[in-house]
């Protein structure tokens, strides 16, 4: 077998790990010190991913920024302390990893280093990336593509030979516009119809099916 790519950048989230019940935890927790109602799970799931104003949109679509930043308080102070509760990696993560030897695989997310990291560290991944990228890093969020970009240009490898796996249109949207090949993963949070409108140059039900994308016959 032969591999179709050089390096794999994966979106965090719903890509490698289930964070839904712990950032749901954490959301509901949040507006419920707020005086508000809690989201149901479909909303959740919107408001996961996306990150950054996008994921405060998604919580509190009327609030003000005073209500943004009130709610940021109360869900960062959670999930600072919550967000390991719950959260594993998919099955199959990381045991396909043995399956891509010398390709160079990193994570591109819009969640903040400081959960990232304490969730890549505590589920015993980190060592398997050779690089976290995030807004911490100065680089714009997802569907911009500074993210990977930067990834493609600190391990010097080719757009063509570079492999986005994300759930969500906004990390596929992001791989498009650098210029590399994308994979969506429908078995995570984003909308499957809206992935496959996307018209992703793969898409996978499970992270096991990622090995069939990476390598090929040399038949």
């Amino acid at each position: 077998m032969k591999r179709r790519f050089d390096m794999i950048i994966f979106d965090l989230d719903g890509t490698l790990v289930d964070t839904f019940r712990d950032v749901s935890k954490g959301i509901n927790h949040a507006v419920r010190k707020m005086g508000r109602a809690e989201l149901d799970e479909s909303a959740v799931k919107s408001a996961i991913g996306p990150g950054g104003d996008d994921f405060l949109r998604a919580v509190l679509p009327d609030g003000n920024e005073s209500d943004e930043n009130i709610f940021l308080e109360y869900f960062r102070s959670y999930y600072d302390e919550h967000c390991l509760d719950s959260t594993r990696p998919f099955l199959g993560i990381p045991q396909i990893f043995d399956k891509f030897s010398g390709c160079t695989l990193t994570v591109a997310t819009n969640k903040p280093i400081r959960h990232a990291g304490r969730i890549l560290t505590g589920l015993d991944l980190m060592d398997f990336f050779s690089a976290v990228q995030t807004p911490d890093n100065g680089v714009k969020e997802k569907p911009h593509p500074e993210m990977v970009l930067s990834l493609v240009e600190k391990f010097n490898v080719k757009k063509e030979r570079t492999l986005l796996v994300g759930d969500t249109v906004k990390d596929l949207e992001a791989g498009k516009n650098a210029g590399v090949k994308v994979c969506g993963a429908r078995y995570g949070y984003g909308d499957i119809e809206s992935i496959s409108e996307f018209m992703p140059d793969f898409m996978i039900d499970s992270p096991s099916e990622l090995v069939n994308v990476v390598l090929e016959s040399s038949n």
